[in-house]
């Protein structure tokens, strides 16, 4: 494996002890269905064996995805629209209604193993919004959550989505957080299946774009803190190489 596989991302942080060590798949630009199929080949290697825990953060080519309650139906432009914006639809594993993903919105991937963890679904997704929140406050903004609709919201306006698939209790999907992204194509759906919802970005509530590298770094520092997790850099082709490893075998657990 390349040097990168021992390289913590403590970054600025206080240094602390924790409990586990995972991995942190840091990437740009990539098509959805490579992501989405990434992301099955490791959840099937967790569910084999005690692979650690891994957070992928990447960006998407325009997308639009529906949850297992989405409806076609908010899907507000036609198919030949979507064409002509270069944007695929697909229906996913996670909960939830419709939403989009393109670049300028950075999509993170836990993939945890919740039986080291705590077998509770709205204590991880209130986790990940937390997350969010507090990456938010590293650029002086208050992020507030909605009783109601899962996210993470700013002055009525939606930065944050979660929508979170898990299986025997490895998690995938995840969350995404709104950089700089095409705001326009937010005109082509209804978000989250909620007429009338605002949507906002980074850039439009600082008047400039933050820099990526930052905003990944604030949510790699709090995806640690939060989940008591340190988090060590690898590649994709390292890991790749790992999942093809032995690992431990563990016991079969019975499903979420």
């Amino acid at each position: 494996m390349g040097s990168s596989h021992y390289r913590s991302i403590m970054g600025s942080m206080e240094k602390k002890d924790f409990k586990r060590r995972g991995y942190l798949i840091n990437l740009d630009l990539i098509e959805y269905r490579r992501a989405w199929d990434f992301q099955r080949e490791i959840v099937a290697a967790k569910l084999k064996s005690d692979l650690p825990d891994i957070l992928i953060l990447l960006e998407h080519n325009p997308v639009i995805t529906l949850g297992r309650r989405g409806n076609r139906q908010h899907i507000r432009a036609s198919p030949e629209a979507l064409t002509a914006e270069g944007i695929n639809i697909y229906h996913v594993e996670r909960g939830g209604e419709v939403t989009y993903h393109g670049p300028g919105q950075i999509v993170g991937y836990p993939i945890l193993n919740l039986r080291n963890l705590r077998r509770d679904v709205s204590w991880y997704v209130f986790n990940l919004e937390e997350i969010l929140v507090r990456t938010l406050m590293d650029f002086g903004i208050k992020g507030t959550r909605n009783r109601l609709n899962r996210g993470v919201w700013v002055r009525n306006s939606k930065i944050g989505s979660i929508g979170v698939a898990i299986t025997r209790w490895v998690t995938y999907h995840g969350f995404s957080l709104n950089v700089s992204p095409n705001m326009n194509h937010y005109s082509l759906i209804t978000p989250c299946g909620l007429e009338g919802i605002e949507v906002t970005s980074l850039k439009e509530l600082l008047g400039r774009e933050p820099d990526h590298h930052r905003v990944k770094d604030s949510i790699s520092r709090h995806f640690q803190q939060v989940f008591d997790l340190e988090l060590v850099r690898m590649d994709m082709e390292d890991l790749k190489m790992t999942l093809v490893m032995p690992h431990p075998a563990h016991g079969k657990v019975p499903g979420a």
